[in-house]
């Protein structure tokens, strides 16, 4: 976050960057923002499945009431304790 906060608000040239895009430490930082998002996001979808095989015996009708699977995992943790 800290990386990104360097770049917000800072106004590029086009003689700002030389050589090939893939070098360039901004487009780096940007893949690789891009490809944390996509591994956070798998990691919700193990913990979603997860916690929907776990809970679906008790209240089968939640997935249906609840269709996004972040709040699906906070209404199942409000709901156990």
């Amino acid at each position: 976050m800290e990386k990104i906060s360097e770049y917000i608000g800072k106004q590029r040239k086009n003689s700002d960057v030389s050589g090939p895009v893939e070098a360039d430490p901004e487009y780096r930082l940007i893949v690789a923002a891009n490809n944390l998002t996509v591994e956070i996001d798998n990691e919700l979808n193990i913990i979603h499945k997860f916690t929907r095989d776990k809970y679906s015996k008790r209240f089968p009708e939640l997935e249906s009431l609840v269709p996004d699977s972040l709040d699906y995992i906070r209404t199942v943790k409000v709901s156990w304790y």
